[in-house]
């Protein structure tokens, strides 16, 4: 009962996240579990303590950087969608005077500045309001 409560909690803190609550309790169960097999009533099922103590230290291993990457991921900013052009480098297609298109990224986007930019003008994106960008230039002259 402890290996399929190990393998339930695992197998939970894959699909919801818990930040590694689930799967610490998961490892727990896992050794206990596997501790149980050391002192089997048949001694020919009877497991090694070593090698119950070393898939113990491998699944902590596995589940420890598996937690690490998904707290990671859940820290970064977004990286899709308009949201992440903010900050990003730009350059003038036309004249913005104030308003013009901007090439971000490989792509083509409507854009508008504060102060009249030649076309070529490297640029950076400061804002965003629903598909427009707001840009400013990298270095002033």
């Amino acid at each position: 009962m402890l290996l399929i409560a190990a393998l339930v909690l695992i197998l939970l803190e894959a699909k919801f996240g818990g930040h590694g609550a689930l799967a610490i309790a998961g490892i727990v169960c896992l050794t206990f579990g596997l501790l149980t097999l050391v002192a089997a009533p048949v001694p020919e099922l009877a497991v090694s303590p070593w090698v119950a103590f070393a898939v113990a230290a491998a699944f902590t291993l596995i589940t420890v950087w598996l937690v690490r990457l998904a707290v990671r991921a859940r820290r970064t900013k977004f990286l899709l969608g308009p949201s992440a052009l903010v900050g990003r480098p730009a350059r003038a297609m036309e004249p913005l005077n104030p308003a013009g298109h901007v090439l971000v990224e490989g792509e083509i986007w409507d854009a508008v500045s504060s102060e009249p930019l030649p076309a070529g003008a490297a640029l950076r994106v400061v804002g965003l309001d629903q598909y427009l960008l707001r840009v400013e230039p990298v270095a002033r002259e």
